[in-house]
């Protein structure tokens, strides 16, 4: 914006470059990116014996508002099936008949998508309960399998951390820098294949972990707080971008936490980079929750010998360059995915 301002021997101007964006609730909408993300799950067959009656399961993202909004989902066979699990998530189930020995197989949905990044307007005090007849809250404070809420250890936990504070906010802020502070991110077990997953009080007593330890005990002190939380994994766009290919062979996990004055609003302990911090992760959800439906091959077998089979996934992206993110935090973000 240029003001002019002439008159008789005066001649001045001011100029500002000020920066339009779309405030949603307590979610101010920064940069937008528009780009396409590909999900391709493979099979082989190396038998001995054929597998029969094989279907499998992709799971697709879903709009989320504001973060992130799915548009057309191109398929790559006709014969396919849109299904959702008791969590709401949705899947393309393909039915591919049988695989022989020796055979191999392969499925895969693009879509396009429109995600920001994003920053919150603050805070404050006069956002202080969350609403105690809501059923969110009943469902997602509960302890599941994994996230065990109810565990004394998480208990004390998250006691201890929340202190006298009573507003949600800052209870959750506090637990978030309590998570960053006493886990330590477990490279050897990233690069387990076969990794099993922990209980959150067994993650605490560990004291260290991957994407999905971290998310799974943030959302059991959260929980043990009496804060709505989720887990939720997907695909990480930025660190895709910094690849040569934009492919990756493995997801991500992250939170959710339903806080008043914002709704649901996702949360990435992982990258340890601050409560509510500006968000660089750009991560696609395509999965809630540690229970339910799972994606993958599914099929019967053609004799009694268990065939040795290989299946795996990858998600690429299309549309997005390192460039097109913001250059301030993200050589940051990527030091900390290094080391």
């Amino acid at each position: 914006i240029t003001v002019t301002g002439k008159g008789g021997n005066y001649n001045d101007y001011a100029c500002k470059t000020i920066q339009i964006c779309e405030i949603a609730g307590q979610i101010i909408l920064l940069r937008e990116h528009k780009f396409s993300l590909e999900i391709e799950y493979f099979l082989e067959n190396k038998g001995p014996g054929n597998l029969n009656e094989v279907l499998c399961k992709i799971e697709v993202p879903k709009t989320f508002e504001p973060f992130q909004v799915v548009g057309n989902c191109s398929k790559d066979s006709e014969d396919v099936k849109e299904i959702e699990d008791s969590y709401g998530n949705l899947f393309y189930q393909y039915y591919l008949g049988n695989i022989i020995e020796g055979g191999s197989a392969s499925v895969k949905v693009n879509c396009d998508l429109v995600v920001y990044e994003f920053d919150d307007k603050g805070y404050d005090n006069i956002f202080t309960t969350i609403d105690a007849d809501g059923q969110d809250l009943k469902l997602y404070t509960g302890s599941e399998s994994y996230i065990d809420s109810d565990s004394p250890m998480i208990i004390e936990a998250a006691n201890t951390v929340a202190g006298s504070e009573s507003n949600p906010c800052l209870v959750a802020e506090k637990l978030y820098n309590y998570i960053a502070d006493c886990l330590e991110y477990d490279h050897k077990l990233a690069e387990d294949e076969s990794r099993q997953l922990f209980k959150a009080s067994e993650i605490l007593e560990r004291g260290k972990g991957t994407c999905m330890d971290y998310s799974i005990l943030y959302a059991a002190v959260c929980r043990a707080a009496g804060i709505p939380a989720k887990y939720v994994t997907g695909a990480p766009v930025t660190i895709m971008v910094g690849e040569d290919d934009k492919e990756i062979y493995d997801g991500h996990a992250w939170n959710e936490i339903k806080l008043p004055g914002y709704g649901w609003i996702p949360l990435d302990v992982t990258w340890e980079s601050g409560f509510l911090a500006r968000n660089y992760c750009l991560n696609i959800k395509t999965h809630e929750g540690l229970e339910g439906d799972y994606p993958g091959y599914y099929y019967t077998l053609g004799s009694s010998i268990e065939p040795e089979v290989t299946m795996d996934y990858i998600y690429r992206v299309d549309g997005i360059e390192q460039s097109d993110l913001d250059w301030a935090s993200f050589s940051e973000f990527i030091e900390v995915f290094k080391n």
